[in-house]
């Protein structure tokens, strides 16, 4: 497993944004900028189907509760 690098390109490709289960925070990228300081309800996690995801070796989800990779 690699961590996701710090990059723009990356930040662009993530799939956080816009994923249904985190709160409103106006955040994202949290496998690299770490957990939510908001409410997540864990239901449906876009993780997994998040290009980082895969193209990074990564073995978690809810990286919104978790904190970075």
């Amino acid at each position: 497993m690699t961590k996701v690098p710090d990059t723009e390109e990356n930040a662009s490709a993530c799939l956080c944004a816009d994923c249904p289960s985190k709160g409103e925070d106006g955040r994202s990228f949290y496998c690299v900028k770490g957990k939510s300081p908001a409410t997540v309800e864990q239901g449906f996690c876009a993780c997994r189907w998040c290009p980082l995801w895969s193209g990074y070796g990564l073995e978690k989800d809810f990286y919104c509760v978790g904190g970075a990779e």
